[in-house]
């Protein structure tokens, strides 16, 4: 039995597959935080969070598929994450399916509105704050304080906590996390933990130089951008804080895949130009997609939008 108070009303979630089990969650606070999860499940072989090829397109922000043997269920929603009935009720499912790590992105809509609220998290990653939400948090300060809820609130301590060190909230994050009982590994250009030295950017992917926990490893990164060497750092990150291998999850850098539609990589011409799509389609967004792939491209850059 789970309880959950939301707004005063206290809701029982008794589902007989979850009694027993402790479910694992790694909370993802971030716009970008599906691509960190995706990255993460690809670590996690027996949970992962995209569809798979032979199945329909899915809103990428609100699912969750669970693999077993030769048995794909899919679990969907209409929210990036779901409220805690429909969530509950998957992550039994899921129990029942052997399943025992699950990646959620954990929206700061579902934050504040306390849908995670009893569900036992082991690790969460912070990878940043925008400008995306402020119609619903009115501020900077109450958007903020709606991602890092996750993190005093939400994740019982004892909890790790993966935070971007190279984000200008980081310093006051950390030491919420702290006096929330946390362990904290920062990761990033100025991470401690997980440390990015240097990227060495290729026509459809990158190398990665990184020192992890104190020891120097190079990678290559099948994914174009500085942002998806960092989201991989973090996936690894939360791997290694759930009980994964550190050697095991490095040498699935290689083999990541990105998320459909983000600087997705569709072909090459004959000439070696290769042809990527993205979803950008707001001026900001744009730029920084053609600041990306500028660094990849050794000659003109075309766009068509």
């Amino acid at each position: 039995m789970l309880s959950s108070t939301l707004e005063g009303l206290e809701l029982d979630l008794d589902y007989p597959d979850l009694q027993g089990r402790r479910v694992l969650v790694t909370g993802v606070s971030s716009a970008v935080g599906v691509e960190v999860a995706r990255l993460l499940a690809e670590h996690r072989v027996r949970l992962v969070m995209q569809a798979s090829e032979d199945t329909p397109e899915v809103h990428a922000l609100a699912e969750i598929v669970a693999r077993s043997a030769m048995d794909v269920r899919l679990f969907t929603g209409a929210l990036t994450t779901p409220d805690p009935v429909a969530l509950h009720r998957d992550l039994a499912r899921l129990a029942a399916h052997g399943i025992d790590h699950v990646a959620i992105e954990a929206s700061s809509h579902g934050l504040d509105q306390c849908r995670l609220d009893a569900v036992t998290i082991t690790a969460a990653a912070f990878t940043g704050l925008g400008r995306d939400h402020l119609d619903y948090h009115g501020d900077q300060a109450a958007y903020l304080a709606a991602k890092l809820r996750l993190f005093d609130t939400v994740m019982a301590p004892g909890g790790t906590a993966l935070l971007n060190a190279d984000h200008d909230t980081v310093a006051n994050a950390a030491d919420l996390c702290r006096r929330a009982g946390h362990q904290v590994w920062r990761y990033g250009w100025k991470g401690t933990e997980l440390r990015l030295e240097a990227l060495l950017p290729e026509a459809d992917g990158q190398v990665i130089s990184a020192t992890l926990f104190g020891h120097r490893r190079q990678v290559r990164l099948p994914l174009i951008g500085a942002f998806q060497a960092q989201n991989a750092l973090a996936a690894l990150g939360l791997v290694v804080a759930t009980g994964g291998s550190m050697d095991d999850a490095f040498a699935q850098i290689e083999n990541l895949a990105g998320v459909r539609g983000r600087l997705e990589r569709v072909g090459s011409l004959a000439n070696g130009a290769t042809v990527f799509v993205d979803y950008a389609h707001k001026p900001d967004a744009l730029a920084a997609v053609l600041e990306t792939l500028r660094t990849h491209c050794r000659g003109r850059l075309i766009v068509l939008f």
